[in-house]
């Protein structure tokens, strides 16, 4: 009986705990990782990101975030790698996907990467 009422309880606290989640706008979360390193062996400068930032980024997207970060994976040979990325954040309703896809191969083609890695997920917003 005891257990049944211990059982009972934590359930109702785990709904409970949870119905934040229900709250909220419904919204897509993408993220676009930007390699900064460049076939040759050099990297994208700081400066080149900042002018792909404001001529690119800014025209397509209204409202967005930039991270920087360092990725690190094993690479086809067995070696460790690592190569120094921004990640850009980007909240929309769904409808950013044609502006989000031209960044991507727009940023390749310029700089010469063979990918862009995108991630969408969806998610709920509230202020």
């Amino acid at each position: 009986m005891r257990r049944t009422k211990v059982s009972i309880a934590l359930l109702i606290v785990a709904i409970l705990s949870s119905a934040w989640f229900l709250k909220g706008d419904k919204k897509v979360k993408t993220e676009l990782y930007f390699g900064l390193s460049v076939p040759n062996g050099g990297v994208i400068s700081h400066a080149d990101w900042e002018v792909f930032r404001a001529s690119q980024i800014d025209a397509q997207l209204s409202g967005y975030s930039i991270v920087s970060a360092d990725g690190y994976w094993t690479s086809a040979n067995g070696s460790a790698a690592q190569e120094g990325s921004r990640i850009l954040i980007c909240i929309h309703e769904g409808d950013q996907n044609a502006a989000l896809d031209t960044l991507r191969a727009r940023y390749k083609r310029l700089f010469r990467q063979e990918s862009v890695m995108r991630i969408d997920q969806k998610v709920r917003v509230s202020f």
